[in-house]
């Protein structure tokens, strides 16, 4: 039986995933993710090899489990972007930077380039996928932000707009996976493009 590292076994459980998605956010930035084993994983937090199954299924999983995890630390901050006192394109450009920076290293870049390949099952892909509802729902507050305030002259359906936005988001989101050094150069053209569609000026 392993050896309790916490209070109660609940604490132990989440303490050595925690120990395990840790792990791996630091093989991924040292190696890249084809290098990355279960084994290396389990290794590098210091557990017994068979014991991570008891965790995760297979790596898919444990980087889905991870890309979660991140999701849900970055929801917040775009929540919290949304919600500060300047203008609608400030908070705009904030958010673009924030997605994008997120995009560059990490779980979510090595998902995503898999997803690319065709080599990213679905349920994995949803999973990761979850906590950006809620980045949505605060991209779409600040359109609509813009909208009723100014400057922006973003027309019909704020979802709508938002639905073109994230397709924006998503065509430079691929951009910076694929090329990581060619992010100030995204970013400022995703802001630029973003901008002109909805027809105000650069917060800049």
């Amino acid at each position: 039986m392993p050896r309790i590292q916490a209070g109660s076994l609940s604490e132990h459980h989440d303490l050595v995933w925690g120990s395990l998605l840790d792990a791996l956010e630091h093989l991924l930035a040292a190696q890249g993710a084809d290098s990355v084993t279960l084994a290396r994983v389990a290794a590098e937090a210091g557990i017994a090899r068979n014991t991570i199954y008891n965790y995760a299924r297979d790596k898919q999983a444990l980087l889905a489990a991870a890309a979660e995890r991140a999701g849900n630390d970055l929801a917040p901050r775009i929540s919290e972007i949304a919600r500060e006192p300047g203008s609608a394109p400030e908070r705009l450009s904030a958010t673009v930077s924030a997605l994008l920076s997120f995009f560059v290293s990490g779980t979510h870049r090595h998902l995503l380039l898999q997803s690319l390949n065709g080599a990213l099952p679905h349920d994995v892909g949803r999973r990761a996928g979850a906590p950006f509802a809620s980045v949505i729902a605060d991209l779409t507050a600040i359109i609509e932000d813009g909208s009723e305030h100014g400057p922006f002259r973003a027309g019909g359906d704020p979802g709508l707009t938002t639905r073109l936005i994230s397709g924006t988001m998503a065509a430079a989101v691929h951009e910076v996976a694929a090329d990581p050094d060619a992010l100030p150069a995204v970013r400022e053209r995703t802001m630029e493009f973003l901008l002109g569609a909805l027809g105000a000026p650069d917060p800049a």
